[in-house]
């Protein structure tokens, strides 16, 4: 009652121009203009004292429910899908590696691999950047890819890949495996057996005798056939951290056959320049300079 009699008296105070318009307003004629006040500030009253609760029904719920879990499901399975994991080798060292379906891999100095975070929910491949030897778990199809598109498809073997300067090598240790070059040519190559893709074509070789078990690297021992004198000079710089310096010469237009072990950085050097006719100096301690003999 108190509330009501306030705003009787707030009704009497109103301006003129609040009283004209009140009166415009369609109030029944049995009412007159103090009791359609009174009637509608009671049912202000009566509203404001019980707060209005909203409800949602049991199918609402139902399809907020089922939308998160839609969306849960849709937001692991792109995590699941795109997540990779990444490894790197630094220059001289060596890291040996176990993927989820337990296929080991050996990586060489400066070499990187990519494969699927969640391995066995994707397709089993890696991506290899450098060099390394597969050891593949049996039974499993594994695809090793470079970033030209070339590949390896193997079903349980052990095999080496080289992926360096453009260059796609593959020897073969045990089992057969699928050589494809990013142009579509394929073939299988047996143990005992090294492929290389070479433009348009993939030329095959047998492995040479002292390489039959498996890679050199591994053990520190780095084997040449043949090879262009700038691989060989980029092998001693990756094993032992070095920057080598050619002066005087082209070593792109010279060949090497031989080898180098890991254990001293002077042997190696002396055991790929003196065949060759060259001769070396360190400019410092990590740079070394190569030239021919005076």
């Amino acid at each position: 009652m108190n509330l009501l009699k306030k705003n009787n008296k707030r009704l009497n105070e109103l301006p003129e121009e609040i009283d004209i318009l009140f009166r415009k307003l369609n109030i029944p004629s049995s009412v007159n203009k103090d009791e359609a006040w009174d009637r509608l500030l009671n049912k202000i009253a009566n509203s404001s004292d019980q707060p209005k609760i909203h409800s949602l029904s049991g199918y609402s719920l139902r399809y907020s429910f089922a939308a998160a879990i839609i969306l849960l499901i849709i937001v692991s399975w792109f995590y699941i899908k795109f997540s990779t994991t990444t490894i790197i080798c630094p220059i001289g060292k060596q890291i040996n590696v176990v993927l989820p379906d337990n296929s080991k891999i050996t990586l060489n100095a400066e070499t990187q691999i990519k494969y699927p975070k969640y391995f066995i929910f994707n397709s089993k491949k890696v991506l290899l950047d450098g060099e390394a030897i597969f050891l593949i778990t049996k039974g499993d199809n594994f695809k090793v890819y470079d970033k030209r598109g070339n590949k390896v498809e193997v079903l349980g073997t052990q095999f080496n890949i080289t992926t360096r300067n453009n260059q796609f090598k593959v020897q073969c240790f045990e089992g057969i495996v699928k050589v494809t070059s990013y142009k579509g040519k394929s073939l299988n190559l047996i143990k005992g057996f090294t492929a290389e893709v070479l433009n348009d074509s993939i030329r095959t070789n047998p492995l040479p005798p002292i390489i039959l078990e498996g890679p050199g690297w591994t053990k520190g021992e780095f084997f040449f056939e043949s090879a262009n004198l700038n691989d060989v000079l980029d092998e001693l710089q990756r094993q032992f951290s070095i920057k080598v310096i050619t002066f005087g010469f082209d070593p792109s237009n010279r060949t090497y056959t031989g080898v180098f072990y890991k254990k001293d950085l002077h042997e190696a050097l002396k055991m790929v320049t003196i065949p060759m006719n060259l001769q070396y100096e360190f400019e410092s301690d990590s740079v070394v300079i190569v030239k021919p003999n005076q």
